[in-house]
């Protein structure tokens, strides 16, 4: 081959400028001849600094070090270590900066000598993308882990492709058994007709399916009850992909739901009983008295049943704010009592403070021992927190292993004292689980009112980024957030 004329010159460097790759052109020896406006952009340097000089002053050490031995090497005996082929490498820019980099370099030889032709593409913005996928990966999955609820996802003919683990904690039943089956093949009693016109104008809509409440029999024959809803998922053009939706087990909820239509059902009886007999006695005057006694009876028999409906309504709506595993307020009520607190303090300009509770390696007392034994701690955590708070305090259960505490009229100190307080007796629990005795340490997050506080999610927000700050300093400890700064992590 002989070297270019000047007209395939030209064309060479029309080539070069027009090209959206650094394109980088060497002599034998490395030295720089060509460096186009691609190369310029990404390694920040102009044609003309760095024209003459050597390859290896695009590169970091040691890297620079090694590269006059590649080359050298390739001239004396022909192997190929870096001529051909892509390779993943670092690059530095004028500014010292370190990036990287796909890099193929391939040699042309003419009449008299040769030459090395550099391919260079920054992968800077793809590395970043890939840790942008990674951290909302473990976020969702850190998510699905403590949620009371499970999450579910089907594809556009309605076949399951992802259940969550709190599903199949619940459930007892293996993934393989589900997934890829319709939801009725799969064991949940729907009406399958019915599901799908629910989907179907959902769909059309392009909005969430309304909720509903649909049930499954486990292994065991033990009927489940779930409430789920969802909402349509669509292709990047805008074709139907299929349906994602989360579910929450309300088995109690529902068999309670059924005790009271019994109830009902039963009250509806003894007030017809009763009717009848208040007619009948309008009736026949002869048999007053006894027709009265009955009717008495009959009107004990409605005060029961009326008295035994109260307290079921009763132990519904406790049921519906309190966490069943632990006696603790449930999230819902918790929230609640924390926006009641807050308007309150707002008001009267009281102090208010939140505790953020997590117990330490949580996973690890399931993994270890058994969800049984996890049970067990989190009802042993839940009791030592509820002897050491006032009458005036809130406790909650906000999912998994984390609870909070709100301090009405509670100053800083009053509220770390009893944060550590707590810390200290958590750590000299001993909590037995079948034939183990199990330790732990839970970590918490004080915060304080504060006048950037708009809302009271912005005060719980703070202690739980103080929760996380005493975590991140190594567990078994209380932080302290003020305003927007976490200030301490007292071992």
């Amino acid at each position: 081959m002989t070297k270019p004329s000047v007209e395939n010159r030209t064309r060479l460097d029309a080539v070069l400028d027009l090209s959206q790759d650094a394109l980088i052109i060497a002599d034998e020896f490395g030295r720089i001849l060509d460096f186009n406006a691609s190369a310029e952009a990404t390694f920040g340097y102009r044609a003309a600094e760095v024209i003459g000089q050597d390859l290896s002053i695009l590169m970091p050490e040691p890297y620079r070090s090694q590269h006059a031995g590649y080359l050298e090497r390739y001239r004396d005996t022909g192997i190929k270590r870096v001529v051909g082929g892509f390779r993943e490498v670092t690059g530095q820019r004028k500014d010292g900066t370190v990036f990287p980099l796909y890099f193929r370099l391939e040699e042309i030889r003419f009449e008299g000598g040769r030459q090395f032709v550099g391919l260079i593409r920054d992968q800077s913005s793809q590395s970043t993308l890939h840790q942008e996928l990674d951290v909302s990966r473990r976020r969702f999955d850190d998510f699905t882990r403590i949620a009371t609820e499970w999450f579910w996802e089907t594809d556009e003919h309605g076949q399951l492709t992802f259940l969550s683990d709190r599903f199949f904690e619940i459930t007892e039943a293996e993934p393989a058994a589900l997934l890829g089956q319709m939801p009725h093949a799969a064991g949940f009693e729907i009406d399958d007709g019915l599901m799908k016109q629910t989907i179907a104008d959902a769909v059309e809509r392009r909005e969430k399916m309304p909720s509903h409440v649909v049930s499954m029999t486990k292994a065991d024959g033990q009927c489940v009850y779930f409430r789920v809803g969802g909402m349509p998922w669509f292709h990047s053009d805008g074709s139907y992909a299929g349906y994602r939706g989360a579910g929450h087990d309300v088995t109690e909820l529902e068999q309670r739901n059924q005790e009271l239509m019994a109830v009902n059902e039963r009250l509806d009886h003894k007030t017809t009983e009763l009717r009848f007999l208040n007619e009948t006695l309008e009736r026949q005057g002869d048999d007053l008295a006894a027709l009265a006694e009955s009717a008495e009876v009959a009107r004990a028999d409605l005060l029961a049943e009326v008295e035994e409906r109260r307290q079921l309504e009763e132990r519904l709506r406790d049921l519906a704010m309190t966490d069943a595993l632990t006696g603790a307020a449930n999230r819902r009520a918790f929230l609640a009592a924390a926006e009641r607190e807050y308007a309150r303090a707002r008001r009267y300009r009281l102090p208010l403070a939140v505790v953020a509770i997590d117990i330490d390696h949580f996973k690890r007392i399931n993994d270890t021992f058994g969800h049984a034994a996890g049970d067990v701690a989190l009802q042993a955590l839940a009791a030592t927190c509820d002897d050491q708070i006032r009458a005036s305090d809130y406790f909650g259960r906000l999912g998994g292993e984390e609870f909070a505490i709100l301090l009405p009229e509670t100053d800083r100190e009053p509220a770390m004292a009893l944060a550590e307080r707590l810390r200290v007796c958590v750590a000299a629990l001993r909590v037995t689980a079948e034939d183990a005795v199990i330790t732990m340490t839970s970590s918490f997050g004080v915060a304080m009112l504060a006048p950037g506080d708009a809302e009271a999610s912005n005060l719980l927000r703070r202690a739980d980024e103080a929760l996380y700050a005493a975590k991140h300093g190594g567990r078994n400890r209380v932080a302290l957030a003020d305003d927007e700064t976490v200030l301490a992590a007292v071992p």
